[in-house]
C-alpha cells in the first residue's frame, strides 16, 4: 500500500511539474496560481476518466477460454 501511495504522489508531483513548466508559471501572482490549479485539476480529472474508460473496456473483454460442451463431463447433463 505504501508503494502505491508513493507512486501516486510521484505521478501527481511529476504531472504538476510538467504543467508548471508548460504554463511558465510564476507562483508569486494570484492569477498564475489559479491558472495552474485549473490546469492541474483538469489534468487529474482527465486521468481519472481515462482510467475509468480503460477499466471498463478491460472488464468487457472475454478473459476466459471458451468451453466446448462436447467435452463436458458433468454427469447431471446425462439422462
Amino acid at each position: 500500500m505504501k508503494k502505491t501511495v508513493f507512486f501516486l504522489l510521484v505521478f501527481l508531483v511529476g504531472g504538476g511539474y510538467m504543467i508548471m513548466g508548460s504554463l511558465d508559471t510564476d507562483f508569486d501572482e494570484k492569477e498564475d496560481k489559479v491558472d495552474f490549479l485549473k490546469e492541474f485539476f483538469s489534468w487529474v480529472f482527465q486521468v481519472g476518466k481515462n482510467v475509468k474508460d480503460v477499466t471498463g473496456y478491460a472488464a468487457q473483454q472475454e478473459w476466459l477460454p471458451e468451453v466446448n460442451d462436447t467435452n463436458n463431463t458433468d454427469s447431471s447433463l446425462e439422462d
